[in-house]
């Protein structure tokens, strides 16, 4: 069997809470690869095999900052070491208008929010 290998994670970074759409880019996958995000497993129902370079995947729930990435199958595993990064904040909701005005929250993980803190959009308050 060929070695497979690891290359990238796209998007590579994501929410603490997990659930992120990403790409895995390499070679050599099988429908039958195991995917671990910093040891967590990836449950086969959030694994979707697209072809022998691409898998994509939800992520599971992690501790903000850098872990690894390994896909195994047959015994054999590949890794990308920091291939991830959980970040430790997000907006809810995620999305909103192009027009602005939409009020959203901002949730941390770890995190130290003070009234003296300021948010930016695009480089706006």
């Amino acid at each position: 069997t060929r070695a497979r290998v690891l290359v990238g994670v796209v998007p590579d970074h994501g929410s603490f809470l997990g659930g992120t759409e990403v790409t895995l880019r390499g070679s050599n996958f099988a429908e039958d690869a195991e995917v671990r995000f910093g040891g967590s497993l990836v449950q086969p129902r959030f694994t979707r095999f697209v072809d022998r370079n691409r898998i994509v995947v939800n992520t599971p729930a992690g501790r903000p900052g850098m872990v690894d990435v390994t896909v195994t199958q047959g015994g054999r595993t590949a890794q990308l070491a920091g291939g991830y990064r959980y970040d430790s904040f997000y907006l809810d909701p995620a999305v909103g208008p192009t027009t602005g005005a939409a009020r959203v929250t901002l949730h941390g993980l770890g995190t130290r929010f003070s009234d003296t803190m300021q948010v930016r959009f695009d480089g706006m308050p």
